[in-house]
């Protein structure tokens, strides 16, 4: 069954070339019908006379407004004056009849029942406002989502005790707002969908101006097109998509929140076809929506990258003297903002000498040490840090009194302290200060703040700095791994770095040494060997130079912090005839069938400092 819901579009030319058909030949009665349901009168039958032929069927329906096959049937909800073409294939190509018209009288409230109609648009009878999604309604993170052009309403999900719905395995970028370049006008547009009557779809902008037009819509397929009016988008977009009428698709809609999502072109915008997503949420929710408190502290993705791997694995942290403490909101905020000591109310004021306090964490090892530089050592023994930032210290810190009377440093009931805030200085490659909190509970053990310590890392005491090493694989599927990592602090020294256990499906294969080019600059590295299940593997040539450089410069990681050895990249390989796995990623390959291990894959490097 076809919904037809407002009007739709007639072909260019009637006729192509002598094929002994004509579109004198297709007319109404003679080549085809369409009668109405002696039943319902919104129910309308199109029925091709001529046998033998491929009938395809041009009327005001959803999607593409077409169909094919000898019959089809279009549910019409809503009274008017609506076009049907008939077409038949000929070796010529295809003919088309002149238009026929099918008039409808009445409103039929059936065919625009359900769920879905009542998600959208209120349902029969009703209207429904959206706004989009600025990021700060508990929904998406904003305005617009990237994801695959195969991405289906099938496709998407949601984490558990979320409305972050996405196409899984297809989600391609999730910006926010700015990273996008959707502006407070983009945000300030009103589209509303009304059933009242007929299908009205307007859009209402932030001058205020308001267009109005018709739309139609499939629940079963998701197709959603309007007719008139665009749907409201980014101004970024325009010129990169053939419609922001046309064509779109409803990935995702419930309630208070719609998804819908439009193909960007390749020959308009320069780059490979994507699904441009809309998100929005309706207008009754965002009126009405107050945000959530946060009830944890919410640390940037990749935290762990900036905050525990340093180049050196034993940190010594300071207590700062000019602001040591502060209190906390539940969602890491700081409470007051003091900014020298002179701040504190006197009944807490810092005490004098807080920087003999020194918290010395061994990465490598997983110890920890409080020590005074007067007293000597208060509290040691093994820490560990979560995902979250929980550090959790086996013998606790003991207690110091750090401001007025009863302002002590030390871990909380738990032993623990969690990370609140951090500074992390990019040229350098390292964290300069970071803020550990410990819980703080109410009468009645509720938890309701965290007394936050402030601490900076102690100045470079001239010992020999270490550097990670980590090799990474990726498969097709984008399922990753990664080895142990390995401590590199010599010139010209040789290391290893091994994966271990078993990997049929080798994509992608690197090597990085994290913030090495932060003191060595000019930094290189040479790979040396690889084994597979403990064998050398021969006749590949390892001094190939993309394996390290890209265009005579030394290949970088993300951050350009540290160097990389890209043993196996599929974006250059495919296009590399010099590259040694060259032929397992032509002609589209994704699998580098030699480094595929069964027990383990080591490769082993050279670092050269340059300086």
């Amino acid at each position: 069954m076809i919904l037809v819901l407002a009007a739709g579009c007639t072909p260019d030319d009637n006729s192509m070339g002598t094929t002994g058909i004509t579109s004198a030949d297709l007319q109404e009665g003679i080549a085809f019908t369409l009668s109405k349901d002696i039943h319902n009168p919104n129910l309308i039958h199109l029925k091709s006379l001529l046998s033998g032929k491929t009938v395809y069927w041009i009327h005001p329906g959803v999607g593409l407004g077409h169909s094919e096959g000898d019959t089809a049937d279009l549910k019409i909800a809503f009274a008017g004056k609506y076009p049907v073409v008939y077409g038949v294939d000929t070796p010529a190509g295809a003919i088309y009849s002149d238009t026929s018209y099918v008039n409808i009288n009445d409103f039929c409230a059936d065919f625009v029942s359900g769920e879905a109609w009542t998600y959208l648009a209120g349902g029969a009878g009703g209207s429904k406002a959206w706004v989009p999604d600025n990021g700060n309604f508990g929904m998406k993170q904003g305005f617009y989502s990237c994801f695959s052009p195969d991405a289906t309403p099938a496709d998407m999900v949601c984490d558990k005790g979320t409305n972050n719905w996405y196409a899984k395995g297809l989600t391609w970028w999730e910006p926010s707002n700015a990273d996008v370049g959707v502006t407070a006008s983009d945000l300030a547009q009103t589209m509303t969908f009304s059933l009242k009557g007929s299908a009205v779809f307007s859009v209402t902008n932030a001058d205020g101006k308001t267009s109005v037009g018709s739309f139609t819509y499939d629940p079963v397929s998701g197709a959603l097109n309007a007719s008139g009016v665009e749907f409201p988008h980014g101004a970024w977009a325009d010129g990169k998509s053939k419609s922001f009428s046309k064509d779109f698709i409803v990935l995702h809609l419930s309630e208070n929140q719609l998804m819908i999502a439009n193909k960007r072109d390749k020959a308009l915008s320069g780059e490979d076809p994507c699904y441009y997503v809309w998100n929005f949420v309706s207008k009754d929710y965002a009126d009405n929506y107050k945000k959530e408190q946060p009830t944890e502290p919410a640390l940037p993705v990749g935290w762990q990258d900036s905050v525990q791997v340093q180049k050196k694995t034993e940190l010594t942290w300071i207590l700062d003297e000019d602001v040591p403490f502060d209190y906390f909101t539940l969602g890491g905020n700081r409470k007051n903002n003091w900014a020298k000591v002179s701040d504190y109310p006197s009944f807490i004021a810092p005490l004098s000498g807080l920087s003999q306090y020194q918290l010395i964490l061994d990465s490598e090892g997983g110890t920890y040490r409080l020590k005074s530089t007067s007293l000597g050592t208060i509290a040691s023994g093994t820490y560990t840090v979560s995902s979250k930032g929980i550090y959790t210290f086996s013998n606790g810190l003991g207690t110091v009194l750090i401001g007025g009377t009863w302002v002590n440093l030390s871990a909380d009931t738990d032993n623990q302290l969690r990370l609140l805030d951090f500074t992390y200085d990019k040229s350098s490659g390292k964290t300069t200060e970071m803020w550990l909190g410990a819980k703080q509970n109410d009468i009645d053990g509720t938890l309701y703040q965290y007394l936050g310590y402030h601490f900076e890392t102690a100045p470079d005491t001239g010992e020999k700095t270490s550097y990670l090493a980590t090799l990474i694989y990726q498969t097709s599927d984008w399922v990753s791994g990664s080895s142990p990592e390995v401590k590199v602090q010599d010139d010209g020294e040789t290391y290893t770095c091994t994966l271990t256990g078993t990997q049929s499906n080798i994509y992608c294969l690197y090597l990085d040494v994290k913030k090495l080019l932060v003191d060595h600059p000019k930094a290189t590295l040479v790979l040396k060997e690889i084994k597979v299940d403990g064998k050398v593997l021969t006749g590949y040539d390892w001094s190939w130079s993309g394996f390290t450089e890209d265009n005579g410069a030394q290949i970088t990681d993300d951050d350009k912090t540290g160097p990389r050895i890209y043993i196996c990249n599929p974006w250059n390989a495919s296009s590399t005839i010099d590259n040694p796995f060259y032929k397992y990623f032509q002609n589209g390959g994704n699998n580098c069938v030699p480094l595929n291990y069964t027990q383990s894959l080591a490769v082993m490097f050279q670092v050269h400092f340059n300086d």
